[in-house]
């Protein structure tokens, strides 16, 4: 393990090199793999991230996978990837185990598939797609489109207007990202933090959260993209990533009562079709530099879903996370049926192993027109694995966070560095990303009433 790296592999330098706070190491047995020791990395931040309810102490976690996973996992070796997750699964629902999180499960699912890639000398995202019967017609690979975490506020709810972040997508026209683009992208992040004094977020993205409207937040992004020479709709585009809390229980909207958002906190409330207008309304003003936006309304609002996906679905790809990881992945296939959205974003670790993961994607690839997009979370553990994922299962997107936080760098870099071997084994498909096409339900008639703010009211007084 000391000589040049797998990038497919774990090893126990990954640990000492790398900041991990509270973390905890398990090391997997070695006849996994041939005699190679793995170090399997879960930090206590992945643990909270995870949707299921985690209390339980590290050493417990350490102390159950010694005696309970581990030696039910061992005799079926990780090059059966079906079955190792299929016991991993069965292990994790015992009752009278403490529940070890869905993070840990994804976390020793993708060690086994990692390693059993390395065996068989081959790429991971051809091991993913042959394992998991992912194959289409041709042999060759797409790139997913990076979907960059840019700018927004610290605190949502302390903000102007709840948008989470704004997002950079460099284009693809030929089923490549420049690596000059990715260079101008990194200046963009500098410029941004220097000319307005941005701190930094957990995740590597700038905060900056004095707009009060979505179009102040695109316009302050399309200046500085201009000032380092990326030319929009050419060379960049930009997404929203909305996050407006439901503030009317999900109980009382199934009682019939409309469902309202905190869209300008501090501000009146705001209906579900009023969001879907307002977010309508800014990102037809973009002149078609939106691209992608993911949608904030919550599951039990079908009108305001609905109206929004009519509205600009056909320009924007209208993507859900949050709306479907509240529900732990549980109703993938519901919102696909009832046109939630076109794209559906898929949180790995959320979901536990790759089997299940890939059953997702599955259930996703059935519904005409509609894509996926992976957003990996906490990738301390291999990054590389990430970029590897989404080419093997065909994600249309990958989002990652900011560019000031070095762990997102290197999947970037881990990105460029699979293009370039795609392009150069002639496995790559060199054409750009078709964008979801599903059939868009049909949009409201009504009159929705007119959205009054305090901004407005002082404009007025001025």
């Amino acid at each position: 393990m000391h000589g040049r790296r797998d990038t497919n592999s774990f090893s126990t330098r990954d640990v000492r090199t790398r900041r991990l706070p509270c973390t905890a190491y398990y090391f997997a047995p070695a006849k996994w793999y041939g005699g190679a020791v793995i170090c399997l990395v879960v930090s206590e931040s992945e643990a909270r991230d995870s949707l299921v309810e985690h209390t339980v102490d590290p050493a417990v976690i350490h102390e159950v996978l010694q005696e309970s996973y581990f030696p039910r996992l061992v005799p079926c070796r990780a090059c059966d990837q079906r079955q190792f997750d299929e016991i991993l699964s069965r292990v994790a629902a015992t009752p009278d185990l403490p529940n070890v999180g869905t993070a840990v499960v994804h976390a020793l699912s993708v060690v086994a598939s990692a390693a059993a890639s390395r065996c068989t000398s081959t790429p991971a995202f051809q091991y993913l797609r042959k394992t998991f019967g992912l194959l289409t017609d041709v042999e060759t690979f797409s790139m997913p489109q990076l979907c960059i975490d840019f700018f927004g506020p610290e605190n949502v709810a302390t903000a102007r207007v709840a948008l989470k972040s704004v997002l950079i997508l460099p284009c693809m026209p030929n089923g490549t990202v420049s690596h000059e683009v990715m260079q101008k992208i990194f200046a963009a992040f500098n410029h941004f933090r220097k000319v307005h004094n941005a701190a930094t977020r957990s995740d590597g993205s700038l905060v900056f959260s004095t707009f009060d409207n979505i179009t102040d937040a695109i316009n302050l992004a399309d200046e500085v993209l201009r000032a380092v020479e990326l030319r929009p709709q050419t060379d960049v585009c930009l997404g929203l990533r909305l996050a407006a809390p439901a503030t009317r229980t999900q109980k009382e909207a199934k009682d019939g009562g409309e469902v309202f958002y905190s869209m300008f906190p501090g501000e009146q409330d705001i209906t579900g079709s009023q969001l879907a207008e307002y977010v309508r309304e800014q990102v037809q003003a973009s002149a078609n530099l939106v691209v992608y936006v993911e949608d904030t309304h919550c599951d039990v609002d079908t009108i305001g879903l609905r109206r929004l996906h009519a509205t600009i679905g056909g320009t924007a790809v209208f993507s859900g996370y949050d709306l479907y990881r509240r529900s732990k992945y549980e109703k993938v296939e519901q919102g696909l049926d009832e046109l939630w959205t076109s794209n559906v974003v898929l949180e790995a670790s959320a979901i536990g192993s790759l089997s299940a993961l890939c059953d997702n994607v599955r259930m996703v690839r059935r519904h005409e027109g509609c894509t996926i997009a992976l957003a990996p979370q906490n990738l301390m553990h291999n990054v590389a694995f990430a970029v590897h994922l989404a080419v093997g299962v065909g994600a249309r997107f990958l989002c990652v966070g900011g560019l000031m936080d070095v762990v997102q760098c290197e999947v970037v870099s881990q990105y460029l560095y699979v293009q370039d071997e795609l392009e150069q084994s002639r496995l790559l498909l060199e054409e750009a990303p078709k964008p979801p096409c599903a059939v868009l339900p049909d949009a409201p008639t009504d009159t929705v009433p007119e959205i009054k703010r305090r901004l407005d009211k002082k404009k007025r007084k001025k």
